[in-house]
C-alpha cells in the first residue's frame, strides 16, 4: 500500500505540482513549496531507476520488482543468485539486466575480498552490484543513441521543460568530479575495469570476448567513462530503501528509546528526482519504500515559499550540532546551513518539556507570542491559556493513539490510526513552537503510524 499524488508537476511525473525545483548558485537545486501543503501531503512518489536487494536480503526480494515474497521465489533458470516473483519478472529482468550480471557475481566478491583482506565487504559488494546494473539496464545501442543529450543540464530556474528520461536524470546527478582526490579515483578507475571485463565476457558490446584484447574500443572507453561518473556520482545520491520493523520486539537502550524510527535497511536505489531535494536536520518530509518505489509525504505543516527538505541522516533530534556538521562535511562535502544548524536547535535530550512560545490562532497567520498578549503579526489577541488547554488535550490523543498503534494488528485500522495522528499532530503545529518536546516526539509517531499503514512493512509482509 502507498500513496498516491493526487497532481503530477507538468515537467515531472514524479513530484507533486504544488512543488517547484529552483536553482542557486551557492546551493544548487531545491525544492521549493508553491503553496501551503499540509502534514500528510504526498510530495513525491518516485520509482527507482535501479535497485538492488542487499546479499542478505536476495532470498526475500524480487529482483525485479522488490516484492517481498519471502519463501514463493521463481529462480533464474542459469543461476542461483537472484530469484523473481513471477515469471513475467524473471522475463524482463532477462530482457534487460540480468543477462548481463547473470554468473558474475562470484567474480566481484572474489575480487573485493582479495582487494580487502579480512574486511567486511558487504555494503561495498551491494554499491558494486548497483553501479554495475545501472549501467546494463540499457543496451550499449541507447547510448550510443543519447551520447549528445545524456550530458545536457536540467533545467535550473524552474521555467523550462525537461522532456529526457529517468535515466538522463541520474546521469545529470551531481557527482563533485573536480573535488574527488586521485586516491578515490584511483578506485573507481579499478572498478570500471573490472565492470569493462565482465562487460566483455558477457556479451554486453556483441559477441562474448571470454579472452579480451589488451586495447579498449571507443565504444568500450564510452562506457568505461560512464562507469566511473556512475561511482562518482553514488557517493551522493544512493539511499537505503528500508521496511518498517515496528511490530518486532525491541531491546533499546536508553540513550535511543526516546527516538522512534524503526526501520531495516533490505536494499540501495537511486532516485534522480527526490535527489533535487536538499538536506534538512530537521526535515519536513518523511519517506517510505513500497517495494522499491520511494514515496515521500510532508512530515511538518509546509508554508509557501518554505524549502522542501530531506534528511540525509544526521537528526537534530538525536545528534548535537558540531556532530552532525562534521559528519556532513565529510560524506557530503558541505557545510550545513538548515535552521535547525543556523539556531541550533536542543536535541530531544536536551530540549524544554515545557511550552514556551504559542501560535496565533487566526488563519494563516503566523504570529508567535510568550504570553496572552497582541498578536505581533495581526494584533488579534492571543489566549495563550486557551492553547495550553489545547494542548494538553493533543497530548492526551496522541497516547491515546500510540497504544492503540502498539496493540493494533489489522492493515485497515492502522489507515485509521494515521489519519487521526496525522489531523492530530497538525492541530498541535498550529498551537505551539520551539523549543517543545512534544513537537518531536509527535512528529515520531507520526512517522510511525506512516510506517504501519503504508509500504514496505516486515510483520506483515
Amino acid at each position: 500500500v502507498h500513496h498516491k499524488l493526487e497532481r503530477s508537476h507538468p515537467d515531472n511525473p514524479f513530484i507533486s505540482a504544488e512543488v517547484g525545483i529552483e536553482f542557486a548558485p551557492t546551493r544548487g537545486r531545491f525544492a521549493v513549496a508553491k503553496k501551503d501543503i499540509p502534514t500528510g501531503s504526498v510530495i513525491l512518489v518516485e520509482p527507482a531507476v535501479v535497485n538492488i536487494a542487499k546479499e542478505d536480503q536476495l532470498e526475500s526480494f524480487c529482483d525485479f520488482c522488490f516484492k517481498n515474497v519471502d519463501l514463493r521465489l521463481i529462480p533464474c533458470k542459469h543461476c542461483s543468485y537472484v530469484a523473481f516473483c513471477s515469471k513475467e519478472c524473471s522475463e524482463a529482468s532477462s530482457g534487460s539486466y540480468h543477462k548481463y550480471e547473470c554468473g558474475n557475481k562470484d567474480m566481484f566478491s572474489k575480487i573485493l575480498d582479495d582487494l580487502y583482506k579480512g574486511r567486511k565487504t558487504e555494503s561495498t559488494k551491494d554499491l558494486v552490484r548497483l553501479g554495475y546494473r545501472a549501467i546494463v539496464q540499457k543496451p550499449l545501442s541507447w547510448y550510443k543513441e543519447n551520447k549528445e543529450s545524456i550530458f545536457a543540464e536540467f533545467p535550473k530556474f524552474g521555467d523550462e521543460s525537461y522532456d529526457k528520461t529517468p535515466q538522463h536524470g541520474l546521469l545529470n546527478l551531481v557527482s563533485h568530479h573536480d573535488r574527488i582526490k586521485s586516491g578515490r579515483l584511483w578506485s573507481f578507475l579499478i572498478s570500471a575495469v573490472c565492470h569493462l571485463k565482465a562487460f566483455q565476457m558477457s556479451g554486453y558490446f556483441g559477441s562474448k570476448k571470454l579472452k579480451t584484447p589488451p586495447t579498449l574500443t571507443d565504444d568500450e572507453l564510452y562506457i568505461g567513462g560512464l562507469l566511473v561518473h556512475i561511482f562518482e556520482l553514488m557517493q551522493f545520491n544512493t539511499h537505503g530503501i528500508t521496511e518498517s520493523i515496528d511490530n518486532e520486539s525491541t531491546d533499546q537502550n536508553s540513550l535511543t528509546k526516546d527516538f522512534e524510527n524503526r526501520i531495516r535497511l533490505i536494499g540501495n536505489g537511486l532516485y534522480p528526482t527526490l535527489c533535487l531535494f536538499n538536506h534538512s536536520c530537521d526535515n519536513n518530509t518523511y519517506k517510505y519504500y513500497a517495494g522499491s518505489t520511494l514515496v515521500a509525504v510532508a512530515s511538518k505543516n509546509i508554508c509557501e515559499g518554505e524549502e522542501v527538505t530531506e534528511g540525509y541522516f544526521p537528526s537534530a533530534q538525536m545528534i548535537e550540532r558540531p556532530q552532525r556538521r562534521a559528519w556532513l562535511a565529510e560524506h557530503y562535502w558541505f557545510d550545513c546551513q538548515c535552521t535547525a544548524c543556523m539556531e541550533d536547535q536542543p536535541t530531544l535530550e536536551k530540549i524544554s518539556k515545557h511550552y514556551e512560545n504559542f501560535c496565533c490562532q487566526k488563519e494563516n497567520c503566523k504570529g508567535v507570542v510568550p504570553e496572552t498578549t497582541n498578536c505581533p503579526a495581526c494584533a488579534d489577541t492571543i489566549d495563550v491559556d486557551q492553547n495550553k488547554v489545547e494542548i494538553e488535550k493533543v497530548k492526551e490523543t496522541l497516547e491515546s493513539l500510540r497504544g492503540k498503534m502498539e496493540s493494533n494488528k489489522e492493515k485497515e485500522t492502522s489507515i485509521e490510526i494515521y489519519n487521526k495522528t496525522t489531523e492530530t499532530w497538525i492541530r498541535l503545529q498550529k498551537l505551539v513552537r520551539h523549543p517543545y518536546r512534544l513537537l518531536y516526539t509527535a512528529e515520531q509517531l507520526f512517522w510511525k503510524a506512516l510506517r504501519l499503514s503504508h509500504g514496505n512493512l516486515a510483520a506483515w509482509n
